[in-house]
């Protein structure tokens, strides 16, 4: 055995001293502090395509692939943005609708025929997709035919879709990243701008059924769609296939829609949007740029975004903000061309504390991009980076085909993708900076901050360059400041809160209730969630957390002892948990604000609750934690509860909204609690509710 292993030792010793030889490198000096250069960029040959067009004006891809016995048919509509206006949200709708039902089959039909073939098929305002296995082709073609040429658009699944619709709406108001990314485009764009509409509730219930069969039958025609099918089918039965099912799609008029550029800012603008309490600032550096698909600059602007945000852990903003700062969980950048309006954006959702410290490290990163070339390694390795990337994509036959499909839409050199890696190779640290003066012009962004008003606005002043914050609530449009009334009078939130017990009942009845007992039921994502309580004063609880009758949490105070079992946590509690879990257990914690000097009470000011008016107060307990509560003005009921907590992911917000107050026993309580949290959404509706109930001997019992 170990004569073979010598062997093999002396036979690799061969090879290397061969190639040493070969190489020209005996008694040559290497010097190892320098990376050797990088070799001339490969030649690669894209996977092979055909192509050929329907009378009707349908251009059609193959990309044969034998592989597996699948195809897919991915067919895309090319037309020009358009405006929605006052009913925005009707492509998408109309996209949607489209699956569900024809003049023969109801989406149920649909539904079934392609499941019966293990099929796929998706419908949207940019086109229809669907795969299957080979030799269920034509059954998956007849289904999608149907559903391109005779769509019926049920007015009862219209409804259902608006409902859904206008239930994402809504969540999106509680998401800051949504609301960022609305009022984003809406700055970057202008509202009149196909780009930079924006969806609300009035423009969705308007959409009709006419609408959408309208919209359809003037979008989706052949003469400005593409059709590319890629797996097991060659050229001649794609095309035997696509006249047999597409050829009755009739052509229509194209219509050329041109927009003017976006109107840029002069100067560098500060705009905010105030997400009430929200832990996160997300920040948002954007603009418009005039970058057209197929331009030179395209290739050294993607470089130039790779370096600073969009190339992951090995950009700059991901190594400043996240590794350096520690400021957010990641940073990134975007730089986009377009046929009408390409743009520019970078993005992260920070920490409040460090919002304004944030955008400076941004605006460092895009200057440093356009006052300094870029260092040769750095530029190396984003270019190793983005070449393997693209080498990778060279591996799906989808990518061909999108090849193709871009070539033919952007009127591209037909060698275009082939030359690529060696037009990269080409790039420079010159050609970077070039392009990074020419596009990064901070002098005309909008800078977006949506976030805690009371806790980052007064910072934001200095980033812009008139010295004015404009304000925008979650549609994208301005608040106008109000002029501050010195003459006003200030409000005390002792008579706030002295107020609200009265409305629910009076202090004196409300001072009786020593213990209740809660039946509810939490509704979150599809689930339900069923909550036993029960609280006696003054250091006895109990909570039972179950679904489905398994149990998830249990938890059982008795004094200064605590036990709780659960998925989070098992055993004993410490003294902070069983005083963290009393306090909220108390059903009128006002009692407590207005009689224990150790609470802190503030007034500030008014605020809206879903359109109500609000005093807003500020509640800090004996360790100078802080509670929002919103009291209305008319009714003085209790709205909103606002509260933070500090946990290994940081600082998480709760989001407490009551409504359907109801009187029991001559004391109003509010009978569902929606609440925000880690951006879910949940309702717990209240099954069960009594005042000063007897409980059985060691019903609090730890066992």
């Amino acid at each position: 055995m170990r004569f073979f292993s010598q062997v093999k030792i002396y036979f690799v010793f061969l090879l290397v001293t061969l190639f040493i030889f070969s190489a020209g490198l005996v008694g040559q000096d290497l010097d190892r502090s320098k990376a050797p250069e990088a070799g001339p960029a490969p030649q690669i040959k894209i996977g092979s395509y055909e192509s050929f067009e329907l009378e009707n004006g349908l251009k059609c891809f193959v990309v044969e692939n034998r592989k597996l016995p699948r195809v897919s048919f991915r067919l895309s509509i090319d037309s020009d943005p358009y405006l929605e206006g006052d009913k925005m949200g009707l492509s998408g709708m109309m996209g949607q609708l489209l699956r569900m039902g024809t003049e023969s089959k109801s989406k149920e039909e649909i539904d079934e025929a392609v499941d019966f073939i293990g099929a796929r098929l998706s419908t949207s305002s940019a086109g229809v997709s669907a795969s299957c296995l080979t030799r269920h082709t034509e059954a998956l073609l007849e289904v999608m035919s149907d559903v391109l040429l005779h769509p019926s658009f049920p007015e009862e699944e219209l409804e259902k879709i608006k409902t859904q619709e206008l239930s994402g709406l809504e969540s999106n108001l509680d998401d800051a990243g949504a609301i960022a990314r609305v009022v984003g485009r809406a700055l970057r764009y202008g509202k009149d701008h196909p780009y930079g509409e924006v969806l609300t509730e009035a423009s969705l219930i308007a959409v009709t059924r006419e609408d959408c069969r309208e919209l359809f039958e003037k979008e989706f025609i052949p003469n400005q769609a593409y059709l590319v099918i890629v797996g097991d089918m060659d050229v001649s039965t794609a095309k035997k296939y696509t006249e047999k099912y597409f050829s009755a799609w009739k052509s229509g008029e194209l219509e050329a829609r041109n927009f003017d550029f976006p109107e840029v800012p002069s100067t560098t603008q500060l705009n905010v949007v105030n997400k009430e309490e929200a832990a996160q600032s997300v920040v948002t550096i954007s603009f418009p740029i005039d970058l057209k698909p197929g331009t030179e600059d395209v290739l050294p602007t993607s470089v130039l975004n790779d370096i600073l945000g969009g190339g992951g852990f090995s950009s700059r903003l991901f190594q400043n903000l996240r590794e350096d700062k520690a400021y957010t969980y990641g940073a990134y950048s975007a730089l986009r061309s377009d046929r009408q309006v390409g743009y520019f954006a970078a993005q992260a959702s920070v920490r409040n504390e460090v919002t304004d410290s944030s955008i400076v490290e941004f605006l460092y990163e895009i200057n440093r991009l356009v006052k300094e070339p870029v260092e040769q390694e750095e530029l190396q390795l984003m270019l190793n980076i983005m070449s393997g990337d693209f080498a990778r994509a060279l591996e799906r036959p989808e990518t061909v085909a999108r090849f193709a499909l871009n070539i033919e839409r952007y009127n591209l050199p037909k060698d275009y993708y082939e030359t690529y890696l060696e037009r990269l190779a080409k790039v420079t640290a010159e050609d970077v900076q070039r392009v990074a003066k020419k596009y990064l012009r901070l002098e005309h962004a909008n800078i977006l901050v949506v976030g805690s008003k009371e806790e980052v606005f007064d910072k934001l002043k200095r980033f812009s360059a008139t010295g004015k914050v404009q304000e925008y609530d979650a549609y994208a449009n301005i608040i106008e400041e109000k002029p501050e009334e010195l003459d006003a009078p200030k409000v005390d939130p002792r008579e706030v809160l002295e107020n609200y017990l009265q409305a629910c009942g009076g202090k004196k009845k409300l001072s009786k209730v020593k213990g209740n007992k809660v039946v509810a039921v939490m509704e979150a994502g599809g689930f339900t969630v069923d909550f036993h309580t029960a609280y006696e004063q003054p250091d006895k609880y109990k909570l039972e957390v179950s679904m489905a009758g398994n149990n998830l949490q249990s938890l059982v105070i008795n004094g200064s002892k605590g036990y709780q079992k659960g998925m989070q946590k098992t055993g004993e509690m410490n003294a902070e948990e069983i005083e963290s879990a009393l306090e909220k257990a108390a059903m009128f914690p006002q009692l407590q604000y207005l009689e224990d000097p150790a609470y802190k009470l503030e007034s500030n000011g008014l605020a809206s609750v879903n359109g109500e008016e609000a005093h807003k107060l500020f509640i800090y307990d004996s360790e100078n934690k802080k509670t929002v509560e919103f009291y209305s003005v008319s009714s003085h009921l209790l709205l909103k509860r606002v509260s933070s907590e500090e946990t290994e992911q940081g600082k998480q917000m709760e989001i407490q909204e009551f409504t359907m107050y109801e009187e029991l026993d001559g004391i109003k309580i509010p009978h569902e609690i929606e609440m925000s949290a880690a951006g879910q959404k949940s309702i717990l509706k209240m099954k069960l509710v009594e005042l000063n109930p007897t409980f059985p001997t060691g019903f609090f019992e730890i066992k």
